[in-house]
């Protein structure tokens, strides 16, 4: 593993980990509630995508532990799959209204709206982790 992906990976990491926790409890209602639901599924989506940072975050247990058994795909394709992934997520993140989160929702609504779109644009590079699912 070179360095840019190493450090991709690495940071790519630390945000994944947090998404479940980033959206704050329903205090603005359903928007929030909505951001919450949307970054979980993303989360866990991802983790069936990433057996090896399901392992990695210690989640290959319970009804993930077939995870525990199985590398990340890295083939082209794969990579495709994630591009398209990464701008179907970033269609649902933008269904949910950002004037009506909360000021904690809205700053994970940045966040991951960034995160998508970096990617999303990186993706038309063919080295380095510009492009990849961990970015």
């Amino acid at each position: 593993m070179d360095r840019r992906r190493f450090l991709g990976t690495a940071g790519a990491l630390g945000v994944t980990a947090a998404l479940p926790g980033c959206a704050t409890t329903a205090r603005s209602g359903n928007e929030d509630q909505r951001l919450r639901a949307l970054l979980d599924r993303i989360f866990y989506q991802r983790l069936q995508a990433s057996p090896e940072t399901a392992t990695s975050l210690g989640l290959d247990q319970g009804e993930r532990a077939h995870l525990r058994f199985l590398l990340n795909d890295e083939s082209a394709s794969s990579r495709t799959r994630e591009q398209a992934r990464a701008r179907g997520e970033l269609d649902q993140l933008r269904t949910i209204d950002r004037a009506r989160l909360s000021a904690d929702a809205a700053i994970d609504y940045d966040v991951v709206e960034y995160g998508l779109n970096t990617a999303i644009r990186g993706a038309r590079f063919s080295y380095g982790a510009g492009g990849d699912r961990y970015t």
